[in-house]
């Protein structure tokens, strides 16, 4: 576990072969990493996690799989890692991952996304989010304002709105638009625009 004393919101940058991302915002005055291997029985899992590098400058912290780990190997599989992040409320995340999942929790600032095969997970955004998945789910969890760029090309695409906002919809798929009238008067708008060329849309309400 690695900690830095971070008072104000940062930015984070993952860069990852193969595992699991959890990045949670709260209201706290530092930053603490814990980069796991998935499987403590596999030395591939052991090394990569060892491997990872983990960095803290000017603001942006760092977590990248080193490039000899970056290598598929078909028949082994590939060295994959557990990665948790804790950062104050508010901090920027921008993240690539190959195979896995990447979950954003708490309330984060912009955030940019982009898996291979798997799964990417923002619970609640407090900025605009950009994610693009080759193959893949794309969630949304409550969404008040910003701009929700999202695209995969296998998958499902689901994006909960926070009640009392609306929404604005640019959309290529199967649309399942599930949200109800909002009342007039000024309310915070969510850009919704959504690519999903198999797999549904889906816009709801968040509960």
């Amino acid at each position: 576990m690695t900690a830095f004393q971070t008072p104000a919101p940062i930015a984070v940058a993952v860069d990852v072969l193969a595992g699991q991302v959890t990045v949670t915002a709260s209201d706290r005055t530092d930053t603490v990493v814990e980069v796991r291997p998935a499987d403590p029985a596999k030395k591939g899992d052991v090394r990569a996690a060892a491997s990872t590098l983990v960095d803290f400058a000017d603001g942006v912290l760092t977590v990248k799989t080193p490039k000899q780990w970056r290598t598929y190997t078909p028949f082994g599989g590939n060295p994959t890692i557990e990665v948790s992040i804790a950062v104050p409320t508010g901090s920027r995340l921008s993240g690539t991952a190959g195979v896995g999942r990447i979950l954003g929790a708490g309330e984060l600032g912009d955030t940019t996304l982009e898996i291979a095969v798997g799964e990417i997970i923002v619970e609640r955004p407090g900025g605009s989010v950009t994610a693009k998945a080759a193959k893949g789910d794309i969630r949304i969890g409550r969404a008040a304002r910003g701009v929700m760029r999202l695209e995969t090309s296998v998958g499902e695409l689901e994006v909960g709105i926070h009640p009392g906002s609306a929404a604005h919809l640019d959309t290529n798929g199967a649309v399942s638009n599930q949200l109800s009238p909002v009342g007039a008067g000024e309310v915070e708008t969510v850009q919704v625009i959504a690519r999903n060329a198999l797999g549904n849309i889906i816009i709801r309400h968040a509960a």
